[in-house]
């Protein structure tokens, strides 16, 4: 799992801890979240969560899950606030992570 968001935040590490057992879940974002990583994977019972600042720069939010692309119109922290769209994208994932790694 794969979370591309300017906007990450506690929250957004919470959504990340509802996966299996053993998948691995990073996020890239504009920010340094060293401290924000290190203080969810200290808990006890969390998957860690891998962090890193994006290269280029991305406005629009993407999560890529099993390969799958999808585009988000919210900041994924926000989701299920208000209403906003989720799309599947027929694009190979390396497409955009090549561009934020």
């Amino acid at each position: 799992m794969v979370i591309i968001d300017a906007y990450v935040d506690a929250a957004t590490f919470e959504m990340m801890d509802v996966r299996a057992k053993g998948v691995q879940a990073t996020s890239y974002s504009g920010k340094d979240l060293t401290g924000l990583r290190d203080l969810h994977n200290g808990k006890t019972g969390t998957e860690p969560i891998e962090t890193a600042v994006w290269s280029h720069p991305s406005h629009d939010r993407w999560l890529i899950v099993d390969n799958s692309v999808y585009h988000c119109g919210h900041s994924l922290k926000d989701m299920g606030q208000k209403l906003s769209a989720v799309s599947l994208l027929g694009i190979d994932s390396n497409d955009i992570l090549k561009q934020v790694k």
